[in-house]
């Protein structure tokens, strides 16, 4: 998914509100996710099958997860995921069994390779395993990939919930923090943090709403304490939305989280000052000039 570098002039101005329900932040190291790869059991009256994450990529382990904690939210009240939508948007990957796997050819050849490393380290091996691990028949995909995943993937779930496709999706980013660098062997030489954010998305307020969403392909929000600098490297976006999300609870954190798009607009999350309790905003074009 790509950008023009000027947002297209809209004749005319359009708001569309949704609401985030539950959210959830997963945070581990690399040897840390030998224990959240055991994930099974019975979840939103779906049974994970017995070492269902054993072959997926990092990335897949933590952000699965992290739609697993957020559904914890729901307490008795879980909806029926069955027409909801994934939006994932990983950022670079597959790398790290991508760079073992041609270790492995350039020693072995062909027979070496696994066969799950295509359908566990693509773009869409995320958002296709929350789909089966929730039985879910709504549209999944994987969005952005690269530097800018985080970005692509809150627009790419704007254009979701505001075309009334699915009654309610997961916007799911992931990354690593700092990059996970693989040696000549294939083995990560760094301690990097694997991280995975999931917002879960309902159309329409209710009292039950989180948080306020707003996208602005203009770049109208006002900023404040908790902007993030147009330029921020991208694995610091995530970072900083993962520790704004897990200090909700604080009553000092910052009342929002903003940060800059590469096309020139802006993502807001915000809380109503006077409640907890908050709507989403998550479109808005603007009139042209």
């Amino acid at each position: 998914m790509s950008f023009l570098a000027t947002p297209t002039p809209c004749p005319h101005d359009a708001t569309y509100t949704c609401g985030v329900v539950a959210h959830a932040v997963v945070e581990s190291t690399l040897t840390g996710l030998a224990t959240l790869r055991e994930v099974s059991g019975r979840v939103a009256g779906r049974d994970i099958p017995p070492r269902f994450l054993r072959y997926a990529d990092e990335q897949t382990v933590v952000g699965l997860t992290a739609v697993l904690r957020a559904i914890e939210q729901f307490g008795g009240e879980v909806p029926c995921f069955d027409e909801w939508g994934v939006v994932a948007a990983p950022r670079f990957p597959g790398r790290i069994g991508g760079a073992a796997a041609q270790v492995k050819y350039r020693q072995g050849g062909p027979s070496t390779i696994s066969p799950h490393v295509i359908p566990q380290c693509s773009l869409h091996s995320l958002s296709s395993a929350i789909s089966i691990a929730l039985a879910m028949r709504g549209p999944n995909l994987g969005v952005g990939g690269g530097p800018e995943a985080l970005a692509e993937g809150f627009a790419a779930a704007a254009g979701f919930l505001s075309g009334g496709m699915v009654p309610g999706l997961w916007l799911v980013l992931t990354g690593w923090d700092p990059e996970a660098a693989p040696d000549g062997h294939g083995a990560i030489t760094n301690e990097a943090i694997g991280r995975g954010v999931a917002l879960a998305l309902i159309p329409g307020h209710r009292p039950t709403d989180l948080l306020q969403w707003t996208i602005t392909p203009w770049g109208d929000l006002a900023g404040g304490p908790a902007d993030q600098p147009d330029d921020a490297a991208p694995a610091a976006r995530l970072t900083a939305l993962a520790q704004w999300l897990v200090g909700d609870t604080d009553p000092a954190r910052a009342a929002r989280w903003s940060c800059g798009l590469p096309w020139g607009g802006r993502i807001e999350l915000a809380r109503r000052a006077e409640s907890p309790v908050c709507r989403v905003t998550s479109y808005r074009l603007w009139k042209a000039a």
